[in-house]
């Protein structure tokens, strides 16, 4: 870090305040509106089908195509959206992933670990790509994977 970074001032320096950034609101303060609130739009993705379904006392969040970072915050939202209906039984059907990347497998783990959180018990139906990447990366052992 450097001294100015640190509020250290040389010898015979003065102190300048880093410049404040203009944004929405100081615009809407000075137009007298409202500033707008900012919303974060999930478009539907070409390379993403998603469904849920509702058996019994089961959810079902089936996903088609590629897992990757265009597509799971969609994903994530409808994961989350069925824990917080509290299901006795959450089922990820992901045999029909194409692609996984990392932003994928993370999202895998995230929502299990939110659903343990709130003790929704998880099954995860694999494709066979999916199960051999959980296997290579040792993540097997800790998925709650389940036969299709």
């Amino acid at each position: 870090m450097s001294r100015r970074q640190l509020g250290v001032l040389m010898p015979g320096a003065r102190a300048v305040p880093p410049p404040r950034r203009h944004d929405e609101a100081d615009e809407a303060a000075d137009t007298g509106m409202q500033p707008r609130r900012r919303r974060a739009l999930v478009a539907p993705s070409p390379y993403l089908t998603l469904t849920t379904e509702s058996l019994h006392s089961e959810t079902l969040v089936r996903a088609r195509g590629e897992l990757d970072i265009s597509t799971v915050l969609p994903f994530r939202e409808a994961a989350f959206a069925a824990i917080g209906q509290h299901p006795e039984r959450l089922v990820l059907e992901l045999s029909e992933v194409r692609e996984i990347d990392s932003a994928g497998i993370t999202s895998l783990v995230t929502i299990v670990r939110v659903a343990h959180l709130v003790n929704v018990p998880v099954g995860i139906i694999p494709s066979p790509m999916l199960r051999d990447l959980l296997d290579t990366t040792g993540l097997g052992e800790y998925m709650p994977l389940a036969a299709a």
